[in-house]
């Protein structure tokens, strides 16, 4: 093959049965597609079936993680590596590079190497995702993206309610 993907999380993704279930039931993946009952998988077959965006929107929790794509194109492999944070920054996740192009990414600050020539740490902000394009170690793009998961809250009016049982239905 041509195209890999990978992910790491750290964390937990508290709805990733029915966001499982939606990938099974809109087409994206079929039901043996997953060999365990776990949220990590379910995280990576999201991200590489329907991208960060349709991911964030939906998936809850507390986490940091690492999705990496990998594929060639016109002969010249292409790394993308996303790096994202939930919405409250529960999980950290810290990234650098040294001088020779290597990109280093770490739960803590205090787990990076220190013999590697490291230069300018950065932590991954809450509620944001930094895409670095990678098409060769010297070679580097980066774009750092914000995004809102309470987009989805619906605001009432006075002497209006909404029951545990009917949020929960609507999402």
């Amino acid at each position: 093959h041509n195209n890999l993907c990978f992910s790491i999380l750290s964390g937990e993704i508290y709805n990733f049965k029915s966001i499982r279930k939606q990938l099974i039931e809109e087409g994206h993946c079929n039901a043996c597609d997953f060999k365990t009952d776990g949220d990590s998988e379910v995280l990576l077959a999201s991200l590489a079936h329907c991208g960060v965006e349709w991911t964030l929107a939906r998936i809850r929790g507390m986490f940091a993680f690492v999705f990496v794509e990998s594929q060639v194109t016109e002969g010249e492999r292409v790394n993308k590596v996303t790096l994202c944070r939930d919405t409250f920054g529960i999980k950290p996740l810290s990234y650098a590079c040294n001088p020779q192009g290597s990109l280093f990414v770490c739960s803590e600050v205090r787990a990076m190497p220190n013999n590697v020539g490291l230069k300018n740490i950065q932590d991954v902000l809450p509620a944001s995702y930094i895409e670095i394009l990678i098409k060769c170690k010297t070679s580097w793009s980066m774009r750092e993206h914000k995004y809102d998961t309470f987009e989805a809250i619906t605001s009432l009016s006075t002497n209006n309610h909404l029951s545990h049982e009917e949020h929960l239905s609507a999402m």
